[in-house]
């Protein structure tokens, strides 16, 4: 048996950011009043996770083997052979993703995208996808709980450390053939600085008052739009609010 790092430090505070942040907007989303002005919080925090989930597409592409997309197993085959061998006691010895945790990871994220899209429709004032919205928010929910339950069951039939691979990013493999992944720590000091600084500069953007978020000189409304109207406006630099009337 080998102990190799299988996740580089950017792929790991993806994850814990990603759910993180995720949290924090569902949390405030669906215990908020939505008239309530803690509410556009919900908004703010999935603006920084639609920004952290666009780092880890990048990854995917040029990151260490296990963090890049061809190592997600998604073969349908594979994902009932790792379920029969949590009934009969065969254990996958996938270096990076196996299938459960591939399905998983990218239903969320896809997921993640789709309330990106929706919420910034629903932003410029387009709520005919605000079911869809929740909609994908429940089958997030739903996926990180069965992904939830599938490390706590793979925990109890192995007692190995897979669940902390995401912490260390190490995993005790049978397999003797797997090499340890570069560790990539100053790509993943620049992950958790441009979340940081997405954050800092949303939250600073952010006019609570007004209940308006400019970004990049662009205002948007993220309070519920008066009369039915959309909610983006543009920024526009200079403009003064007299008009010329001689």
């Amino acid at each position: 048996m080998s102990n190799v790092r299988v996740f580089d430090l950017p792929t790991r505070v993806f994850h814990w950011a990603f759910a993180g942040l995720f949290v924090a907007a569902y949390a405030i989303g669906n215990f908020v009043d939505d008239e309530a002005a803690l509410f556009n919080y919900h908004k703010l925090f999935g603006i920084v996770l639609a920004a952290t989930v666009a780092l880890r597409l990048i990854w995917m592409i040029a990151g260490t083997k296990h963090a890049r997309i061809t190592d997600f197993n998604l073969n349908p085959i594979a994902l009932l052979c790792y379920l029969k061998g949590i009934v009969v006691g065969t254990k996958d010895d996938s270096p990076g993703h196996n299938a459960a945790s591939s399905w998983a990871a990218l239903i969320m994220i896809a997921m993640a995208i789709g309330l990106a899209v929706t919420g910034y429709m629903m932003t410029t004032g387009n709520e005919s996808v605000e079911e869809i919205h929740d909609i994908f928010a429940q089958v997030f929910v739903a996926t990180a709980g069965i992904h939830i339950l599938g490390l706590i069951v793979h925990g109890f039939r192995y007692r190995d450390k897979f669940s902390t691979s995401m912490v260390n990013g190490r995993k005790d493999l049978i397999r003797n053939d797997v090499a340890s992944v570069a560790p990539r720590k100053l790509a993943g000091v620049l992950y958790m600085a441009l979340i940081a600084m997405t954050g800092i500069y949303v939250f600073t953007k952010y006019d609570a008052a007004a209940q308006t978020l400019n970004v990049f000189g662009t205002t948007y409304h993220l309070g519920e739009a008066e009369g039915g109207e959309g909610g983006e406006r543009a920024g526009e630099q200079g403009e003064s609010g007299d008009s010329d009337n001689d």
